[in-house]
């Protein structure tokens, strides 16, 4: 069971957009985004910034087993982005697809929408492998955000391996 996530982003030579969009952390005192979970639903519960940047709904239990073809919807959300106006909505969802012959990998889906236009504003896609042993390995992340989203640096791909 999955109890806690921690990340920590270090950017070099970061646009004004990146600097916004992995500021997350920022509002924690040791710079590390922490994400919560419940342990009695495996819920998210807060992504723990002061002020909130995250406003989680609809929260979905991650299923105990899982095969091929599953997939859901795990929560729906409000960001803030650490301001006092809500910026995008968006829901992670997630799936499961064969790997090798004793892993599975793990797909969650991030996708946003600004709600002032309700263009898209970004979608992030992280990919896990999951073991026989209940294992789970991050491998790698690519977020595609749109023009609207990125404060006139036009649409971006980004990469991220773990």
């Amino acid at each position: 069971m999955i109890s806690s996530e921690t990340e920590k982003d270090t950017l070099v030579n970061p646009t004004p957009f990146c600097t916004a969009f992995y500021n997350s952390n920022a509002g924690q005192p040791d710079g590390i985004e922490k994400i919560y979970w419940d342990p009695a639903t495996v819920g998210l519960m807060t992504d723990g910034s002061n002020p909130p940047s995250y406003v989680y709904s609809d929260l979905q239990a991650f299923p105990t087993s899982v095969t091929v073809g599953d997939k859901g919807t795990a929560s729906t959300y409000i960001n803030y982005f650490g301001g006092a106006e809500p910026v995008t909505k968006g829901a992670l969802t997630w799936s499961i697809e064969a790997d090798t012959p004793t892993t599975l990998t793990w797909i969650t889906v991030d996708t946003a929408t600004l709600i002032a236009s309700n263009e898209l504003a970004y979608t992030s896609t992280t990919r896990y492998r999951l073991n026989a042993e209940n294992t789970v390995t991050a491998l790698d992340k690519v977020i595609d955000a749109k023009a609207a989203f990125t404060q006139g640096a036009g649409d971006l791909v980004i990469n991220e391996k773990y």
